[in-house]
């Protein structure tokens, strides 16, 4: 019986095409960001990502990477040339629309993560963080998320509250 649904999936196109369960873009909707949609072949559902060197959109959440081995537990960071805040502050909010604070790092569980809700950059052009109290803090631009935000709406993706 086996061998009879090896041999129909092989004549039919092989067996990557018989399990494949999800389909894959990747466009540039904006200088310096890159769009990926990932589509279940079986819901249709849609899962959106957003990237930039160093940035990740997904969910309504915006994920600063540090290395690895860089603890973020304390990070700091100011929008444009705003108030500093703590990025604790809007840990639970971020946690709330899906960020992911899990990590097989037993020695840094931020693993070099900072989570920041989309909706409070808005308007922003750059965010600067400074991960803990050794670390010199880094700018990340932000220009260009929201008009990637924009061609994600209109591939059908639901990311969360937009920008």
């Amino acid at each position: 019986m086996i061998a009879v649904a090896t041999a129909l999936a092989l004549w039919a196109g092989g067996l990557p095409s018989l399990f494949k369960a999800t389909g894959f873009e990747r466009i540039a909707p904006a200088r310096g960001w890159v769009l990926e949609i990932k589509t279940d072949s079986f819901t249709g559902t849609r899962i959106c990502t957003i990237k930039s060197r160093g940035v990740i959109y997904r969910h309504g959440v915006v994920a600063f990477r540090f290395g690895g081995w860089t603890d973020t537990a304390n990070a700091l960071y100011r929008i444009d040339q705003g108030k500093v805040q703590s990025a604790g502050e809007v840990a639970t909010e971020a946690a709330g629309l899906g960020a992911h604070f899990r990590s097989q790092n037993l020695e840094n569980p931020s693993d070099g993560r900072v989570f920041i809700p989309g909706h409070y950059l808005a308007s922003a052009d750059s965010i600067t963080i400074r991960p803990n109290g050794r670390s010199t803090p880094r700018k990340f631009s932000l220009i260009g998320l929201g008009s990637s935000l924009v061609v994600a709406s209109a591939k059908g993706c639901e990311s969360g509250p937009s920008l």
